[in-house]
């Protein structure tokens, strides 16, 4: 998620991963709005002829953290993100995760885990199909 630094000595944007949810409603509406942030479903004009469907499916098990200090370079290291978010609030009408409430920490997500999710996009319009293959 783009978030501003919570450090004061690296201020500026940038990308933190979300926390585990354990409220499953919560999580869903979260997985839900950054399913239609993905799809840009309300700033697409394109969308409103066609029928669509996005839908969003939480993962029973979240993505744990790693641990150690050796990492190969296509691994997440944890040692180099520079925030963690965790959102304690949203609802379907928000836009993007950026509407939602929360926090950014420089600590890890508590359990060591990060929410998982994956997004569904399911339409009868040819260019929607092609533009995110």
């Amino acid at each position: 998620m783009l978030v501003n630094s919570p450090n004061p000595k690296a201020p500026g944007k940038i990308w933190a991963p979300v926390c585990n949810i354990t409220d499953s409603e919560l999580a869903k509406t979260v997985a839900y709005v950054a399913c239609s942030q993905q799809y840009q479903e309300r700033r697409q004009p394109w969308l409103l002829p066609g029928a669509w469907y996005i839908g969003a499916q939480v993962s029973q098990t979240p993505l744990l953290i790693p641990t150690g200090k050796n990492f190969g370079t296509y691994d997440f290291n944890p040692t180099k993100v520079g925030g963690w978010v965790t959102i304690t609030n949203a609802t379907y009408t928000d836009v993007q995760l950026q509407d939602t409430k929360y926090k950014v920490s420089t600590s890890r997500c508590p359990r060591s885990a990060m929410l998982t999710f994956f997004c569904v996009l399911i339409s009868n319009d040819p260019a929607l199909r092609r533009r995110h293959q």
